[in-house]
């Protein structure tokens, strides 16, 4: 096995490991959306709190939505196929977005629940202690779960597990608003608790839109950010030979993103010698950025007039290298 075919292997590996810590992740938050659902519904219906319902309801959805990316991430790992040469990554993308209607369903299903009960206040009921206490822990739970999981997300380069741990934080913030209005509510403003699931519904809408967003630019084949696309120059251009870079291209799919470099090279060395040049700079490349899925090199030679154009390289023969 050369150096190349250990490296595919080793990157095959890890790809694997990352996988199986973003399902074990996506898991975690399933289980703890589950068990958060049950109690936020008791809550809100023992303790008559429509904010800590609504609450409730967004908990359910997250579990759906925690099966999705589960099975996103499971799907993203399947290895290229006859019909899929490049893989099947950009799945990320498209959970993300089903990750996202999902929850901008539920913020406006919430948001029509609390306007009803704004226009109709004689429908209110003021809330018990209990709910207020639930709101409590479910911030505490719900931050926990959004260190945890944007940790792994940025570890696994996980799209959809990184739409997974924002969808957390606007849980912290959607109990948070859900404690403002069931307070509110005990101290004598009772209109606060349904104006509570309104903000909830603004806060998870805008949580979606976000995630639209992210996925839309995996789907679109968005490039790398610049700090990434320097270091891949400066890492091009170290390489001996390289003369120029005419081209670099970079697109990202799924956590992964592809490389395609055109490279300046003296017109008259040998083909061996412009093959080896591409090479390093390829390796290189595969070696130093983990993240890469593949890189295509290709060489252009130069016009023959720049200082570094060597005619008589046109003789070097491979035992001369």
């Amino acid at each position: 096995m050369d150096d190349s075919q250990r490296t595919d292997a080793m990157r095959e590996a890890e790809e694997r490991a990352l996988s199986r810590l973003s399902i074990r992740a996506a898991v975690v938050s399933t289980v703890c959306n589950i068990l958060l659902a049950v109690v936020k519904l008791v809550a809100g219906l023992v303790g008559h709190s429509s904010a800590m319902i609504s609450d409730a309801v967004n908990s359910t959805s997250d579990v759906i939505s925690n099966f999705v990316v589960i099975s996103g991430v499971a799907a993203s790992d399947k290895e290229a196929d006859t019909r899929h040469q490049y893989g099947h990554e950009k799945i990320e993308g498209i959970v993300s977005l089903f990750l996202a209607a999902a929850i901008s369903i539920t913020g406006c299903t919430i948001g029509y629940s609390g306007i009803r009960q704004i226009l109709e206040p004689e429908r209110i009921v003021v809330p018990s202690l209990f709910p207020l206490l639930v709101a409590v822990g479910t911030m505490v739970v719900k931050e926990l779960l959004y260190q945890y999981t944007i940790r792994i997300s940025r570890k696994t380069g996980s799209n959809s597990l990184r739409a997974t741990a924002w969808d957390h934080r606007s849980d912290v913030l959607s109990s948070l608003g859900a404690f403002i209005g069931i307070l509110g509510a005990r101290l004598g403003l009772p209109i606060l608790d349904p104006i509570a699931s309104l903000v909830i519904c603004l806060l998870i809408i805008k949580v979606a839109v976000d995630i639209f967003k992210a996925a839309f630019d995996v789907l679109l084949d968005s490039s790398v950010d610049e700090s990434t696309r320097q270091q891949l120059e400066a890492t091009i251009s170290a390489v001996d030979g390289v003369k120029e870079i005419d081209l670099l291209k970079t697109r990202i799919t799924g956590s992964r993103y592809y490389v395609e470099v055109e490279i300046r090279c003296c017109r008259y060395l040998p083909l061996f010698a412009s093959h080896a040049i591409a090479q390093t700079v390829h390796d290189r490349i595969e070696r130093k950025f983990s993240k890469v899925k593949h890189v295509v090199v290709h060489t252009n030679p130069c016009d023959g007039t720049e200082a570094f154009c060597k005619p008589s390289d046109r003789n070097l023969t491979i035992a001369d290298r």
